[in-house]
């Protein structure tokens, strides 16, 4: 299975200045997991890059913290400003930013098809197509050949479509204070979701981690720290603060965590450990909130992360078609080869189609940057 990210809108406000670099990090983890070949340190060390480097399911945990906290963020804005929010525009917005390179994905993965160049069918690319490729299993046939591969990180872009359209219309009628109960009460009750998900439903272990239902809580996380930063601030700045709760979170959920489980599976994962590691995220993003110049903040704040992470949307789209393994035993481009061009797509992505449609808007009076 794949994993990913969506989109993110136009490059960091300074008054965020390490939120490239944070996608730029998060893109490492989803890239690392994905070039299951080429990579040569890949082989010097196999267990470390497999739990460590190659952790692919943190990469996109950060990713939806951020995505959480930006959207409850310019939504706060936006209630601050007016006492409400637009709905329309603010879908609008989402539609402009993430479908344009998104279609123009599809059409290229749907010609490889027609061409006989990449054996997936049109009814994954419809799942895909219509975000509900993490409930495929409810509604499209079973997903055959190589569609897996190259449409299989769809799923991450259905949970944020599908929280798009939830988590504002809950913000806009509860309004602040009610929302941030309604999140907290959400993420306490992710686990026992998970748990009983997985009861009930033990044939299917592996779609837990791909379904809003089961994986909203990273989302609800960040939106929390958004809104704890706002109703709460003295209170969240002395748990992100300190230097020694950041690196005691790094330490947590990018070794530790992976390390439980990789031996304990889902009797870690499912009641403890992804909620350890959303938490664990947030405290890492509040702490550089709080501590924007800090030597960690500076160095995410490096221009050749900021580059990197403005383009984090289409190389997340692009990145399967360069690194995917040709006859599933290895790599069909050689590294840097398969790295070199997966940037060079995603500038002319990011060039061609992203920001001209950004450009395109009618601007709000908050910039949307919502999204990794």
């Amino acid at each position: 299975m794949t994993v990913g990210h969506p989109g993110q809108d136009r490059p960091a406000s300074r008054d965020i200045p390490c939120l490239d670099g944070l996608r730029t990090v998060a893109d490492g983890f989803v890239l690392c997991h994905h070039d299951s070949y080429s990579l040569p340190f890949r082989w010097a060390a196999p267990r470390l890059y497999e739990d460590v480097l190659g952790n692919g399911h943190i990469g996109v945990s950060l990713f939806f913290v951020l995505s959480g906290y930006l959207i409850t963020r310019l939504m706060l804005r936006e209630w601050d400003a007016t006492g409400r929010v637009e709905l329309g525009a603010f879908y609008r917005r989402r539609a402009r930013r993430i479908i344009p390179a998104y279609v123009a994905f599809l059409l290229v993965v749907g010609g490889g098809a027609v061409a006989g160049l990449l054996d997936v069918d049109g009814w994954a690319i419809a799942a895909s197509g219509t975000y509900t490729w993490n409930y495929r299993h409810l509604f499209w046939p079973p997903v055959a050949g190589q569609a897996l591969w190259y449409l299989g990180h769809t799923w991450s872009l259905c949970i944020e479509a599908q929280f798009y359209l939830l988590w504002p219309l809950a913000f806009r009628l509860a309004g602040p204070r009610p929302a941030a109960w309604l999140s907290l009460a959400a993420v306490a009750a992710s686990p026992v979701v998970r748990v009983a998900h997985y009861h009930f439903f033990p044939a299917d272990p592996g779609r837990i981690g791909v379904m809003l239902h089961t994986w909203a809580d990273p989302l609800l996380t960040g939106c929390l720290l958004a809104l704890g930063r706002r109703l709460t601030p003295a209170a969240v700045a002395a748990v992100c603060r300190p230097v020694a709760a950041f690196w005691a979170c790094t330490l947590l959920a990018v070794i530790v965590s992976p390390l439980l489980s990789q031996r304990l599976r889902g009797a870690y994962m499912l009641p403890v450990g992804l909620t350890a590691e959303n938490v664990c995220l947030a405290v890492i993003l509040g702490h550089l909130l709080e501590r924007p110049t800090g030597r960690v903040g500076l160095v995410l704040d490096s221009a050749p992360l900021r580059y990197l992470g403005t383009r984090s949307y289409s190389i997340y789209l692009w990145q399967v078609l360069f690194i995917g393994p040709f006859d599933w035993q290895q790599a069909w481009l050689p590294f840097p080869l398969n790295f070199t061009l997966i940037l060079l797509v995603a500038e002319a992505s990011y060039r061609l189609i992203e920001r001209p449609f950004m450009a395109s808007r009618s601007r709000p009076a908050t910039p949307d940057r919502s999204g990794p």
